[in-house]
């Protein structure tokens, strides 16, 4: 369920994690089994994001979803690193025709492979779990979920942040950054 040589889920742990949630919230588990059991996976040699912060690289061989990958029914996203992320995926192959709304930071990216399929939509804010009041009443989801890393969790969730601070602050910052000039020779 973990990838040896990073900090987030593996695959397989993010469908476990996937199966979890859809428990808690009381979905058909059984329909949403039948949704992964042809799932098929590759295995491939990655360094990670502790792999590769050491020297020499560490790699470990992990598996990877092939049948599927929730890239393929984003309808937007504002392509912000991180905090201040937003993305909305429209899969209507979907299990239902119900809305996610998620709150959550970078061990969340590797459940949008299942949820997509889950959920007709799912509209991601990247927080790490702090909610935005707000947003959950304009987008009136039928599920809410607030994910967080570790690192994350020394300090409470909040339950009144404005999406729109972290946005206008990420840009702030991302134009406060000299662009790289290459000079060819």
């Amino acid at each position: 369920t973990f990838r040896v040589c990073d900090t987030h889920w593996s695959c397989h742990g993010a469908r476990v994690a996937t199966m979890e949630v859809a428990k808690k919230l009381g979905l058909d588990c059984t329909s949403i089994d039948n949704l992964f059991k042809n799932d098929i996976y590759v295995e491939r040699v990655m360094a990670g994001d502790l792999g590769s912060k050491i020297y020499p690289t560490q790699r470990h061989a992990e598996d990877f979803l092939t049948t599927f990958n929730y890239n393929r029914v984003v309808v937007y996203d504002n392509n912000l690193p991180n905090f201040g992320r937003a993305f909305i995926l429209d899969n209507p192959d979907a299990l239902n025709e119900q809305t996610l709304l998620v709150f959550g930071s970078s061990s969340v990216y590797s459940m949008f492979n299942y949820l997509a399929r889950i959920f007709r939509t799912v509209v991601f804010f990247h927080t790490a779990g702090n909610i935005d009041k707000e947003l959950v009443d304009k987008i009136a989801p039928d599920y809410l979920l607030a994910q967080s890393n570790a690192r994350f969790v020394v300090k409470a969730p909040s339950f009144d942040i404005k999406i729109s601070d972290y946005i206008k602050d990420k840009r702030k910052r991302l134009a406060s950054v000299p662009p790289i000039i290459s000079k060819e020779c």
